[in-house]
């Protein structure tokens, strides 16, 4: 069950594990294990001790709205983060094994509770976005069109993720739970649609149609720039990820 514990003083301690501990997730940077209550994200010795302060730093300030996310907690060891722990399955897990079929439904629902939060602490989209584009080695023109884009839509100050997908949502006891906000910065939630779509297109494919087909029919959300988001934010997934579908996606909207 989820341990809710943003009410509780926790102290800073030194997490002893005894043998009862098991290893719930694994990627190129940082072994997760759960222990005592407790998830505990230990990163490789060589990952930056200031990016996993940052990261804190970002899930807090997240975690100070009324959000459903996880609150992380130093140790006194540099390179792990104990963090509240979710026992449940992903979005992902649950549309595949539960046969749940609206997930696409509830991804856009989460999306735009995401987005009313404005004036966070983070740092801004648009300059982390043109930063790194110019910083991409690929066809000078589509660098030029992709922040002709980016300084085509207006500047906002709403929260955005950056990576919200199946598998960064958590299902426990009735309730979804967001985590995974690296990423996250202030900026115009379109971005935040198309970088869905994005992931969802090359991962789920059928599935980002009728994400896409929900989304441009939804009268809440402002999706006039959404071809010119999509494209910016191809190119920069491009730079992180290249894949089959995102190129021929940008090659697409490069011949409209």
């Amino acid at each position: 069950m989820y341990k809710n514990l943003f009410d509780q003083e926790v102290d800073i301690e030194l997490p002893i594990f005894d043998g009862s501990e098991k290893v719930i997730g694994k990627g190129a940077q940082a072994v997760v294990y759960y222990c005592n209550g407790f998830a505990y994200k230990v990163y490789n010795d060589d990952y930056p001790e200031e990016w996993i302060k940052f990261e804190i730093f970002i899930q807090n300030e997240v975690a100070n709205t009324n959000l459903p996310v996880v609150k992380y907690y130093e140790t006194e060891v540099p390179n792990i983060i104990k963090m509240d722990y979710i026992d449940g399955i992903t979005l992902g897990s649950r549309m595949r094994l539960e046969q749940y079929n609206n997930g696409i439904r509830d991804i856009i629902l989460l999306e735009k509770k995401i987005h009313k939060v404005t004036d966070l602490k983070l740092l801004s989209f648009s300059s982390f976005a043109i930063n790194d584009i110019n910083s991409f080695q690929c066809n000078w023109q589509w660098k030029e069109r992709a922040i002709n884009f980016l300084e085509d839509i207006p500047e906002k100050n709403n929260l955005i993720h950056l990576d919200f997908h199946v598998n960064n949502i958590m299902y426990a006891e009735g309730n979804y739970y967001i985590i995974d906000w690296i990423n996250a910065r202030i900026g115009n939630p379109i971005f935040d649609y198309a970088r869905t779509y994005i992931i969802m297109n090359e991962f789920m494919h059928p599935e980002s149609k009728e994400y896409q087909t929900l989304l441009l029919s939804d009268r809440e959300i402002d999706t006039s720039f959404w071809e010119k988001a999509v494209y910016v934010m191809a190119l920069l997934r491009l730079k992180e990820r290249r894949t089959k579908n995102t190129l021929e996606l940008l090659q697409r909207l490069e011949n409209k």
